[in-house]
């Protein structure tokens, strides 16, 4: 995974190349696992698809999205989440997500 941005932009936006998730996914398949999802956090920001998020999704992978604030006035950390799949036809669905 890199950092694809400039300078300015650098922690705040990453990429993991098609590549990268094959030679990834061919490792798994040794063991009989598979990549079911991506994760990943929008600091300071909801928990909803960004375009580049829409650009770069692999149909039928769950994308789980997690918003983190700072809460300045109690020390605290706020969390939200939402996850999303495409389709083979390129719609995209919010996901139901279950916390056991």
């Amino acid at each position: 995974m890199s950092n694809h941005e400039n300078k300015d932009n650098q922690g705040k936006n990453y990429l993991i190349s098609p590549l990268e998730i094959i030679e990834i996914e061919k490792e798994l398949l040794k063991n009989e696992l598979e990549i079911v999802g991506i994760y990943h956090s929008h600091p300071e920001c909801l928990a909803i698809l960004s375009k580049k998020d829409e650009t770069f999704m692999i149909p039928h992978l769950s994308y789980l999205i997690v918003s983190i604030y700072d809460n300045e006035s109690n020390s605290e950390k706020e969390f939200g989440f939402k996850s999303y799949v495409k389709g083979e036809s390129g719609g995209i669905r919010e996901e139901i997500v279950v916390c056991k």
